[in-house]
């Protein structure tokens, strides 16, 4: 109250003197009973991040942010003025230079005069705790409190948080798809025989069932129009929940069932062409089956295009069948009739990594792909050491720096399954001797 009131006949000591200054038969200065804060903002700043020289020395690399992005609101019922996106992690705010456009003239408490100070654009201010900035009318009547909040990221927004959840009962893990709000996993026990469980964020893993079709490819097993499809080799089955598995056609036709689309089936036939079907029952061929097509360790992503939500796009990742080969990609638009191959560029710099087993999903808007014991321009990798991101659509992939895989999965041969649900979560479910589910999110997804 003290250093209210100090301010208070301050300025009407102000307007006073102003005022006396002018003889009768000059203007008079006008003075207003308004005080309120109407626009806020910062100016630049800097981040300071951990760096490499090419030495390989560690150091600090400071970079220049303009706080034209990080737009502040002015809460006149709280008296709250605060940045709804906050700064980058390692922003320097004790030296901000402000924008202050109110009714009234403003000012600063500053603790170590315990006093109020005029605030000046050219002059910078420690604003790296909450401060309170006071709005004053011209005449001395209005006083207007506000405090000052500027948000900063706790943590790094590019960074993914992991997260171990309860084993899966599956020892051998294949596949897991999506079915509504719950995560089907498919895979086979000790024995071999075909088997599948579920994850709800309720009850957790529930128990195991073995599935009556012994020879089903759960490895391949595809989700259209909210139903099930599979094979055994011999026929075609379908299923609404995963456990329950019926014959809808004995064609044997269908060797491998490689993708689900919005309209469709896709599947490679005995007599060696890319197959489509609108119904799941009846195939029509489309193109010839080409020798990079890939046959094993599949990985498919549909997701709509940025530019248009209405056409979706469909890539497929994963090895052929010609000896030694790396994986390949393949990619089709919803208006196009037939898949492109996505031929590698060169000398294998930015190829998909050929690991072994390879698992590709669609997360955050890229092609995210990692997986077991591979080869990567010549170098070995081991297995769950580094995730590789593609942002155009499987033409070119690069190592993440920030993004990592989970400690505990390094150097692991166990078989998993992943998948990337509706709320911005990875999965990944190990089974072998010691089980594991590691869900994980890009701390920005979260914001």
């Amino acid at each position: 109250m003290r250093k209210l009131l100090a301010i208070y006949l301050a300025i009407c000591s102000t307007a006073f003197l102003c005022t006396s200054c002018f003889d009768d038969d000059e203007e008079s200065v006008i003075t207003y009973p308004f005080a309120a804060l109407k626009s806020f903002s910062i100016g630049s700043f800097y981040v300071k991040t951990k760096a490499t020289t090419s030495e390989g020395k560690d150091t600090v690399v400071a970079k220049k942010y303009s706080g034209s992005f990080y737009p502040f609101i002015i809460d006149q019922k709280s008296l709250e003025v605060y940045n709804p996106d906050s700064l980058p992690m390692g922003a320097d705010v004790t030296k901000l230079t402000t924008g202050v456009d109110c009714d009234g003239i403003a000012y600063f408490y500053t603790d170590s005069t315990d006093t109020y100070e005029l605030i000046s654009s050219a002059d910078s201010i420690d604003l790296s705790k909450p401060r309170k900035l006071l709005v004053a009318s011209t005449n001395g009547i209005t006083l207007q409190a506000y405090t000052v909040k500027v948000n900063v990221h706790a943590v790094d927004p590019e960074v993914m948080y992991w997260q171990q959840l309860d084993a899966a009962p599956v020892s051998t893990p294949q596949r897991a798809v999506l079915l509504g709000d719950k995560i089907l996993l498919f895979g086979r026990n000790g024995d071999g025989a075909p088997v599948v469980c579920d994850y709800d964020a309720v009850n957790g893993w529930s128990s195991i069932v073995e599935l009556t079709v012994t020879g089903l490819d759960v490895e391949n097993v595809q989700l259209f129009a909210g139903v099930l499809y599979a094979t055994d080799g011999k026929s075609l089955y379908s299923s609404g929940n995963g456990t329950d598995w019926s014959v809808i056609s004995a064609d044997a036709s269908v060797a491998l069932l490689f993708a689900a689309t919005n309209s469709g089936l896709w599947a490679v036939t005995t007599s060696d062409s890319i197959a489509y079907s609108v119904d799941g029952i009846n195939f029509e061929p489309v193109q010839p089956l080409d020798e990079n097509f890939p046959v094993e360790n599949i990985s498919v992503a549909q997701y709509p295009l940025l530019t248009n939500p209405d056409i979706m796009r469909t890539v497929v990742v994963g090895y052929p069948a010609v000896e030694n080969s790396r994986p390949q990609v393949w990619s089709r638009l919803s208006t196009e009739n037939i898949w492109a191959h996505y031929k590698p560029l060169g000398d294998g710099a930015f190829d998909c990594p050929a690991l072994r087993p390879l698992s590709v999903v669609h997360y955050d808007n890229s092609l995210y792909a990692f997986g077991g014991k591979g080869v990567v321009v010549d170098e070995v990798v081991m297995p769950f050491e580094t995730i590789y991101s593609s942002p155009d659509n499987g033409l070119t992939w690069k190592a993440l720096a920030k993004v990592k895989l989970p400690e505990q999965l390094r150097d692991s041969d166990a078989p998993f399954a992943t998948v990337a649900d509706s709320n911005g979560y990875m999965w990944i479910i190990a089974g072998g001797e010691n089980p594991i589910v590691w869900r994980g999110r890009i701390n920005r997804l979260s914001f």
